[in-house]
């Protein structure tokens, strides 16, 4: 966002790209979340907008409902607006056993299976709606054109600030939307 006053800073979650795996508890949101105070003061960044795609927007919910004094604003890039799909009663050891057997390959990027596991397994036992009564933030949701009309009325009632975007296209909404996506996403943080 060079054309703006905004300081982006890309963070590769533990166990993708450059960053090493975590132990599976670690990947519970609310551990998750407990790692960025500290990599904030790391940072040197009191207050911050989070920003997060997918199930980083998920973990966002949870970072902003635990630490409202550090998180100012929140948008979630195709997060956060509805549960994913997970069995809270099914064990880790099941997950990992069925990404195993599934290619860990989505997008040219490839995961261990076993953080795959500890994701879903995560992710399950603190689904983000649980977060929803706590969002007291500004926030900004850029959804899939796929998302439900109930989902997406269930998350307007839960979190009444928060604002929507068009919906684009596909689940990776920021490459979808493109310029003018960035654009409005930018002009939104600025504006807070």
């Amino acid at each position: 966002m060079s054309d703006r006053r905004l300081r982006v800073v890309a963070l590769d979650a533990p166990g993708f790209g450059g960053s090493p795996a975590l132990e599976p508890a670690r990947y519970h949101p609310h551990a998750l979340a407990d790692l960025v105070p500290a990599l904030l003061d790391a940072l040197e960044l009191e207050r911050v907008g989070f920003m997060g795609y997918s199930w980083g927007g998920d973990v966002g919910c949870h970072v902003a409902a635990r630490y409202p004094g550090r998180v100012g604003a929140l948008v979630l890039l195709d997060a956060g607006y509805r549960d994913p799909p997970f069995d809270p009663a099914v064990p880790y050891e099941q997950r990992l056993e069925q990404n195993r057997e599934l290619a860990a390959c989505t997008e040219g990027v490839c995961v261990d299976p076993a953080v795959i596991a500890a994701v879903e397994h995560g992710i399950a036992q603190a689904l983000p709606s649980t977060t929803r009564a706590r969002l007291s933030l500004p926030v900004l949701l850029v959804a899939d054109a796929a998302a439900t009309e109930d989902d997406l009325a269930s998350f307007r009632v839960d979190v009444p600030q928060a604002e929507v975007i068009p919906r684009e296209p596909g689940h990776n909404v920021l490459v979808a939307g493109g310029a003018a996506t960035v654009r409005a996403i930018g002009d939104w943080l600025e504006a807070r």
